[in-house]
């Protein structure tokens, strides 16, 4: 747990693309609540996340900076493919766009195909108003035989 920690920008950095080059050794969860991400921090972890070998579980980054729409839309398509992530937190408020991209993620009803290739392992996410038309979507995740 690095919740709290208070490293510089570089050491972020340093952290978190040290699992990029080598994410065999990816840790199952990564607190990072209150550290100070921020930035192209997002596009660091997001680059983690999308890797196939990433193994990372749980991910939580609630009291760091807010996400952009841009930084928002990089961490949903670094979840796109993603198998082992099931529990996240987000910093601060997800705009109105940003729970758009996550509940098109997650259930696309586009067409059969896609709803079938959609993201099923997130099971849990983290924070402060969860829109009603996402939670049904993380309830089905968490059934056995979609």
């Amino acid at each position: 747990d690095l919740s709290a920690n208070d490293a510089k920008l570089d050491g972020w950095r340093v952290f978190i693309n040290s699992f990029v080059s080598n994410p065999t050794k990816t840790p199952l969860d990564l607190h990072l609540r209150d550290c100070g991400i921020r930035g192209e921090l997002y596009r660091d972890l997001a680059r983690l996340v999308q890797l196939p070998t990433c193994s990372l579980e749980k991910l939580f980054l609630k009291g760091n900076a807010r996400l952009n729409s841009g930084r928002m839309n990089q961490i949903v398509d670094s979840l796109k493919f993603n198998a082992t992530l099931g529990e996240m937190s987000l910093p601060g408020v997800v705009t109105v766009g940003g729970w758009n991209r996550l509940l098109s993620l997650i259930c696309d009803e586009t067409d059969i195909c896609t709803t079938y290739s959609s993201n099923h392992s997130l099971l849990h996410f983290h924070s402060p108003t969860v829109p009603r038309e996402i939670i049904p979507c993380l309830e089905m995740n968490k059934i056995q035989d979609k």
